[in-house]
């Protein structure tokens, strides 16, 4: 299917300020099969990443399907 990709800023003044402008411009209708939100972590006292996926599903009858998925792993040191 098609979507949207959003990029929210890195300051919560900027995330909570894009937020609302998707809100004002009715970004979620009764048209959405599903919201993701994907975010990486760095944990640099063990190297270790983190890809966090939160999925959000709207079926069509109604209600939300949640899902979640979490992968970690080692960061490569190039030296």
């Amino acid at each position: 299917g098609s979507g949207f990709l959003l990029d929210l800023p890195m300051n919560l003044s900027g995330a909570v300020g894009r937020m609302s402008e998707l809100e004002d411009w009715e970004w979620l209708d009764d048209r959405s099969r599903a919201v993701i939100v994907e975010l990486n972590t760095l944990n640099p006292s063990v190297n270790i990443f983190v890809n966090a996926k939160l999925i959000f599903e709207f079926p069509p009858t109604g209600g939300v399907v949640t899902r979640q998925q979490f992968t970690a792993f080692r960061a490569l040191q190039l030296s």
